[in-house]
């Protein structure tokens, strides 16, 4: 898989997503880490972030006078396919594995949903801290979800990809999340019910919050190649600053409509 194959053909980031992940799981499997759950997590985002460099610094060369969606519509659609090949996995095996290989490989994740789960009743009113109106609900989740897109934009400035940390723990989390309500459900509504839950539960907000990360990453990883090929004061670097806005800006309208679609369906 090379850049021109990977603009031609994303889909197939998907299946390299699968093999990053797959590889990063089973290397934390083998080796003594004591948190296996965040080594592999890292260990993926170690295996993507040279392909994901290198491309990050070709869209910011390529950057013209074009529509923002139209101009980054391929480097869009090769990380969100990289993410949903990292979403199966840790969805396929969080179902599937026995319960001592889950509780190694997904703690983090899972105290991670332990955490947020316990932020609402299970009415799916929110506690104290976000109060119980839907204002206050949309307020806290736009909150949270922001500091996510800002350290998204932060790394990928900071590190080229280094966003893809980010990208990768929610992916495993996300994964994780719809696995185990798979896991739980199939013995109570049988297989393909289950698994209607699970992605019902979580993908139909967590798709446009995903993608809001991911525009955010890769305004943050454009920004810091123009820093590193371009003089701050020039007119090329400026030019790519403002269509990063442009990412931004987009990035949080959808964190709006995700936040919107979740207070819905918690109604």
């Amino acid at each position: 898989m090379n850049l021109k194959e990977a603009e031609r053909r994303p889909y197939e980031m998907f299946l390299l997503g699968i093999f990053y992940s797959a590889v990063g799981i089973g290397l934390a499997w083998i080796t003594p880490f004591t948190d296996k759950s965040l080594a592999a997590v890292f260990l993926t985002t170690m295996a993507a972030i040279p392909f994901l460099v290198a491309e990050l610094k070709k869209e910011e060369s390529e950057i013209k006078k074009r529509p923002i969606i139209g101009e980054h519509k391929d480097i869009v659609a090769i990380f969100f396919f990289l993410f949903l090949g990292l979403l199966t996995t840790y969805s396929t095996l969080s179902a599937i594995l026995p319960a001592d290989a889950y509780g190694m490989l997904f703690s983090s994740q899972s105290g991670e949903i332990n955490r947020i789960a316990n932020i609402f009743s299970s009415t799916g009113a929110a506690v104290a801290d976000c109060g119980d109106s839907a204002w206050s609900m949309f307020c806290c989740f736009i909150s949270n979800n922001l500091s996510v897109l800002f350290f998204c934009l932060v790394f990928s400035f900071i590190f080229g990809a280094g966003a893809m940390f980010l990208l990768t723990w929610n992916a495993s989390t996300l994964g994780v999340a719809i696995g185990t309500t798979v896991r739980n459900y199939i013995p109570v509504v049988g297989h393909l019910q289950a698994v209607n839950l699970g992605l019902g539960r979580y993908l139909v907000h967590g798709v446009p919050e995903m993608l809001a990360y991911l525009i955010a990453a890769i305004a943050g990883g454009i920004i810091s190649a123009a820093f590193v090929r371009h003089d701050y004061r020039s007119p090329q670097f400026y030019s790519v600053l403002k269509d990063s806005i442009g990412l931004i800006i987009i990035s949080l309208l959808l964190l709006v409509v995700s936040a919107i679609i979740e207070i819905g369906l918690m109604a």
